[in-house]
């Protein structure tokens, strides 16, 4: 059976597929391909953004990027930041507008628009999110629901993408972030122009969210390990 979903999978990789509509989350993609080692694309004020190549039978080649950092933060509170619509606005450069269309504690659906600039034709993406929580570690995953909404004229929308935030609470008290990724979207911008301007605003964006979330702890009393160790009192 996951032979046929792979073969399906490579001759429709980006039009309707039901086998690629059956993958529940970003860790059962990644099962179904070869996976090459992560490279790191950009390091900087403390975030680590990577790549990775994914081949799924010899015939689609994906990348699959991630970007990770450590905070003092809570986790509620970072996953206030990645659910919440006016705090994702706040960090997320790519993002012109987003909003909660179905949202519980648990799981929630949420549509964004991104800023593709002009004259290429906007891109969207709905996708459902849900927490899980695996030992020490919260997971939030996200899969695309492409037909929950109607989709308006002259809008290109993300039919598969999957996404996962790890967060892992260290020994010293701070919690490792890692947001992984895959996109497997047709695009009018050639790559030469698009990469360039994801790999920027996804540093700065992730460099944001870090800010704002040592912001928050700062303002709730929280104490950063590090500076604790540091301190004479």
């Amino acid at each position: 059976m996951i032979i046929l979903m792979i073969i399906i999978l490579c001759r429709q990789a980006f039009g309707q597929n039901t086998a690629l509509d059956s993958v529940t989350d970003l860790n059962e993609f990644e099962r179904l391909a070869e996976k090459g080692p992560w490279e790191i694309a950009k390091q900087k004020k403390g975030v680590t953004l990577s790549y990775r190549k994914l081949k799924v039978a010899d015939t689609l080649n994906i990348r699959e990027l991630s970007a990770s950092f450590k905070t003092s933060s809570s986790i509620d509170s970072i996953i206030a930041y990645i659910k919440q619509p006016p705090k994702i606005k706040e960090w997320n450069e790519a993002v012109r507008f987003n909003e909660l269309l179905y949202g519980e504690d648990s799981t929630w659906v949420s549509h964004t628009t991104f800023d593709i600039p002009y004259p290429f034709p906007q891109q969207e993406l709905v996708s459902k999110y849900t927490i899980n929580h695996k030992d020490k570690k919260v997971i939030v995953s996200s899969r695309s629901v492409p037909n929950y909404i109607t989709l308006k004229k002259g809008i290109n929308r993300e039919r598969y993408n999957w996404g996962n935030w790890l967060l892992l609470p260290l020994d010293n008290g701070l919690v490792q972030v890692t947001f992984s990724a895959v996109s497997l979207s047709n695009s009018s911008i050639p790559r030469f122009i698009k990469d360039p301007i994801i790999k920027r605003k996804l540093v700065n964006s992730f460099i944001k969210l870090k800010n704002q979330l040592s912001e928050r702890s700062d303002k709730n009393g929280v104490v950063n390990p590090s500076m604790k160790r540091n301190s004479n009192i």
